[in-house]
């Protein structure tokens, strides 16, 4: 996490939390695997009598590059039978000095979706591309570019729409295990979402700042 403010796949496409049981297991220093069962996206107590379950395999070909391919399926509603789908696709690339790559793509699918046409399924698309460097032992800086397409406006909660964000993100140590970083993201849409108070437009731009101590 080199930015303050996590990416629209994150915010919109995955669970950003999980209750239940999950084994862990690699070969060989190039596989490894995560299998889990859970109450659900986000539920602390399941809302209902079906469980979720998901996993992850993992490959590292060669030291400096990895990547993943994760699936979740369960009932997040009150029918059991309608599931709610994730495929997600995310690399890793450190092979640079100093200097990582990241990528992750995100399909997304759900029977009988809530915010949608009744009796209509819903899917959505996200991806994100971030790299960041480390120009000195004090400083660094972060780009990424995120999209998410809601497709039938289960999601992102305001309707069909396009959204995509651009953040920059300059790091800085301070001392050892204290560092702090400025974010600037400029998100912008195919409809009006953004600053509802002062009349809905197209885009918005944030700023935030964050210091870190580790001890």
């Amino acid at each position: 996490m080199y930015q303050y403010s996590h990416a629209l796949v994150f915010d919109n496409g995955l669970p950003t939390n999980l209750t239940g049981l999950m084994a862990s297991t690699s070969f060989a220093d190039i596989v490894d695997l995560n299998l889990y069962v859970v109450n659900g996206w986000d539920n602390i107590s399941d809302t209902n009598k079906g469980k979720t379950v998901g996993g992850r395999v993992g490959i590292t070909p060669i030291e400096g590059v990895n990547f993943g391919i994760s699936t979740i399926t369960g009932p997040e509603g009150a029918n059991e039978g309608d599931k709610r789908s994730v495929l997600d696709i995310d690399a890793a690339i450190t092979i640079i000095p100093n200097h990582i790559i990241g990528a992750e793509i995100n399909l997304g699918w759900e029977d009988n979706a809530s915010g949608v046409t009744s009796g209509e399924d819903a899917e959505w698309f996200g991806f994100l591309l971030m790299t960041h460097y480390d120009y000195a032992k004090w400083g660094g800086i972060t780009i990424r570019y995120d999209y998410f397409d809601d497709k039938d406006g289960a999601r992102l909660g305001s309707g069909k729409q396009k959204q995509q964000a651009i953040t920059l993100c300059p790091t800085f140590v301070i001392a050892d295990g204290f560092g702090a970083l400025l974010e600037y993201r400029y998100d912008f849409s195919n409809e009006r979402v953004f600053d509802i108070t002062n009349g809905p437009k197209y885009s918005d731009s944030t700023l935030a700042f964050e210091m870190t101590y580790s001890f």
